[in-house]
């Protein structure tokens, strides 16, 4: 590649160096890191980011499902100085809302779990990430964050993968608390929220997100 951007552009123009590094692209993809949904990985996925951003490693895009998301979004809804600050502080504030955000996922996967993980759940994570979107998150970050979230045969809603592409505004920690949700029709599933363009934020449903990544397409 690099042969090619330093050959003379008489031999090859411009425009062949740029559509040959396009194709390139296509070709060779970009590196991902997923981090899985089982519940009991949290501590685990955390080392495997600290580790990460301790080499300078850790890529562009970052994807997860239940605990995974929680994890995915640390890393993509900060600059690279906030998230070194994140794990390098001496002592982090944040450590003990992660902890709690931990526990939380961990009780709302029992049999016996409540609506109050549920609300425990996202008062922590609006403490960790605030109330960023996709798209937001992705500005500020320049990573792109991805999350799972799965079918609910209760609300006859689909399994659907959210990002700043698909949603845009939809609220990250709205997405994370339906990827960690559990899906036995015993609680009162939580909503997708929105930002709308006043900043206010309203219900979405995962099939409106759907409809319209179709019709984009």
């Amino acid at each position: 590649m690099r042969t090619i951007c330093d050959v003379d552009s008489e031999v090859l123009s411009l425009e062949l160096k740029v559509s040959f590094m396009n194709e390139l692209r296509l070709k060779f993809g970009r590196t991902a890191l997923i981090f899985s949904g089982h519940i009991e990985c949290g501590i685990f996925h955390s080392n495997v980011l600290w580790t990460l951003v301790e080499h300078q490693l850790l890529p562009s895009i970052i994807m997860g499902a239940n605990i995974g998301a929680i994890v995915a979004s640390f890393a993509a809804t900060r600059t690279e100085l906030e998230l070194q600050s994140f794990f390098y502080d001496e002592i982090p504030p944040s450590m003990s809302t992660v902890g709690a955000i931990y526990v939380a996922a961990y009780r709302l996967s029992q049999d016996n779990a409540s609506t109050f993980e549920i609300e425990k759940l996202q008062t922590c994570l609006q403490d960790l990430i605030g109330d960023l979107t996709f798209k937001e998150a992705f500005i500020v970050s320049g990573r792109v964050l991805g999350i799972s979230v799965p079918a609910c045969p209760t609300k006859q809603e689909p399994s659907q993968f959210l990002n700043y592409l698909t949603s845009p505004n939809i609220v990250i920690w709205s997405a994370i608390l339906l990827s960690c949700a559990p899906r036995n029709g015993l609680l009162k599933m939580p909503e997708l929220m929105m930002k709308c363009k006043n900043g206010d934020m309203a219900p979405c449903a995962v099939t409106s997100i759907v409809s319209l990544h179709f019709h984009a397409h």
